[in-house]
């Protein structure tokens, strides 16, 4: 059952950044695959010829290909699953906010997380039988060119701050209607969780729910478990980037993304500027004139692909001392790391800052250390899932595939 040839499926160009590693290391083991884009008028011929080289596997980047594919009258999991081709969905998110539009149980469906975290909450907490898997983010975005360090102390952006405070198009006023909403018991539970972990970027958003709810003798459905995961991981994204933001402000930082109205004014008058133009496509071109660019993650295990790209780039990841970084990563030797509130990133830029030789060396040996394979990123993890899917489904009832876009 040796795997020839994939379908990789993404919406847009932005997107289909996140497939580049994984389309090189399919290049590097001779398995051809077709990449079809939503956002392209002809993806139907591009699926179509996907699907002519007997294709072991469809790969959806984001859920739009399972949610908005028709294909003959149905779904693409209902359409490929009778050729026994299994679909992939390769989760860039936390499992609690997996779209509702799509049936996370059906048997053709196969998940890979993006963090082991993740696989082990989504096999706790929803479907424990599934085949399913995870790797260590998604790798590079892009090709990076030896980075020029003779050059470093010219790079005109010394902090660069992708960040959206209005994450996940939630707002901090949609969160309280909720936690207003709640009462008694399940009111404390969750503001005890959100106390909890958001300060605190070693705690996984899970666990602190876990133990907010055993604190107060509470045994929720899964669901309802998994609906309040998602509240708290709201609360606490929407601290963070507000915390951060006035962090930020007090420092010559670029930050670029969507900021509340209320908080703009703290940029007013410098250090900090402001951007309004976030997308990877413009960070990642940003990086060739930058010194440190900052990283925050959903979750305590969530490897961000901006940290690869920073490393590949030259460029220091100035992130969260969660579990994740504290797993790969060396405070002051290949990255920056900063807390809510025993280190934050002003105290952190300014001893960093104060020795400028230091911070081209941090820079020099992080690039040394992702060059070396300092990540295992698990691609080959993709492909284990598959083969297991595909044996799960082997039997005699496997037909042609047919013309594939309506």
């Amino acid at each position: 059952m040796a795997i020839r040839h994939l379908i990789i499926v993404v919406y847009d160009d932005l997107i289909v950044r996140y497939a580049h590693a994984l389309r090189e290391y399919l290049d590097q083991r001779g398995i051809g695959h077709t990449l079809v884009k939503m956002s392209d008028p002809a993806w139907p011929q591009a699926l179509q010829r996907g699907m002519e080289q007997d294709a072991s596997a469809v790969i959806s980047i984001s859920y739009h290909a399972m949610a908005m594919i028709t294909l003959h009258g149905k779904s693409l999991l209902d359409f490929m699953q009778p050729h026994g081709v299994p679909v992939v969905f390769w989760n860039i998110d936390h499992p609690v906010m997996m779209r509702p539009l799509i049936d996370y149980r059906h048997p053709n469906l196969v998940i890979v997380h993006a963090c082991r975290p993740d696989w082990v909450y989504w096999r706790k907490h929803v479907s424990g039988t599934q085949v399913s898997t995870w790797t260590e983010g998604v790798g590079r975005s892009q090709d990076f060119p030896a980075p020029d360090f003779d050059k470093f102390d010219e790079r005109s952006i010394l902090v660069l701050a992708p960040m959206n405070v209005a994450w996940q198009s939630r707002t901090p006023d949609d969160v309280q209607s909720v936690l207003f909403s709640l009462d008694g018991r399940l009111k404390n539970a969750a503001e005890a969780a959100i106390e909890a972990a958001r300060t605190d970027p070693m705690m996984l958003i899970g666990d602190a729910v876990t133990a907010a709810l055993e604190a107060e003798d509470i045994q929720l459905s899964e669901p309802r478990f998994n609906g309040l995961t998602r509240l708290v991981l709201y609360a606490v994204q929407h601290w963070r980037r507000r915390e951060l933001l006035r962090q930020l402000s007090a420092v010559p930082a670029i930050v670029d993304g969507a900021i509340p109205e209320d908080m703009k004014s703290l940029f007013a008058n410098g250090p900090a500027r402001l951007l309004s133009d976030n997308n990877i496509g413009k960070t990642l071109d940003r990086m060739k004139r930058t010194k440190i660019v900052l990283s925050i993650s959903y979750d305590s295990g969530f490897w961000h692909d901006r940290v690869t790209n920073a490393l590949h780039a030259g460029v220091i990841p100035l992130v969260e001392r969660n579990q994740v970084h504290m797993k790969h990563l060396r405070d002051g030797e290949t990255a920056l790391m900063f807390d809510y509130r025993a280190r934050p990133i002003a105290t952190v830029l300014a001893e960093a800052m104060a020795d400028p030789a230091r911070l081209r060396g941090i820079a020099e040996t992080g690039h040394a250390f992702i060059k070396a394979g300092g990540v295992d990123h698990r691609l080959d993890q993709v492909l284990e899932a598959i083969n297991a899917a595909r044996a799960v489904a082997l039997d005699m009832t496997r037909v042609p595939v047919m013309a594939a876009a309506e």
